[in-house]
């Protein structure tokens, strides 16, 4: 299966081991409600980059500013 990127003019394979990083993300995020966990594959290879708790770094402007706290009660803490 190909998958396009708004910025890349070419087609992305998935990476071979995907599967493989599939079950890495979920085991490094058991417990934490929202993360984004980045993994490379690199020369067959599986590199870890990092987690992230906020999307864009917390930089992301979200309009209307409603959006932001209704977007925030989703997120159910423990």
């Amino acid at each position: 299966m190909k998958m396009t990127h708004p910025m890349i003019d070419q087609d992305i394979s998935r990476p071979k081991q995907l599967e493989l990083m599939l079950e890495i993300s979920k085991v490094l995020s058991e417990g934490i409600p929202f993360v984004r966990v980045d993994l490379f594959n690199f020369k067959n290879k599986i590199y870890f980059g990092e987690m992230t708790l906020t999307p864009f770094g917390g930089f992301q402007i979200i309009t209307p500013p409603e959006y932001d706290f209704i977007l925030g009660w989703e997120l159910v803490l423990p």
